[in-house]
């Protein structure tokens, strides 16, 4: 499968950082789909099952926060 992580544009003081994410993918111009579960303290094995990994047979966009994200592509 293909996993593509991508980090979130940066958030200054007034935008918080789930906003910013979802102004970030926004920015596809696609439909998306907004999960509670991968919040800034998500875990990586929840991330990695909710994505499918490494099963899915489509590719998989996440756009999400550091430090899960990097922690994430260290473990896949």
């Amino acid at each position: 499968m293909d996993l593509i992580l991508w980090r979130h544009a940066e958030a200054n003081e007034l935008v918080e950082p789930a906003r910013r994410t979802e102004q970030t993918v926004q920015a596809l111009g696609r439909e998306y789909e907004l999960r509670t579960e991968l919040a800034p303290d998500a875990s990586v094995e929840k991330l990695l099952t909710l994505a499918g990994w490494p099963d899915a047979r489509l590719p998989v966009l996440l756009v999400g926060h550091q430090p899960t994200l990097g922690q994430t592509l260290a473990n896949a």
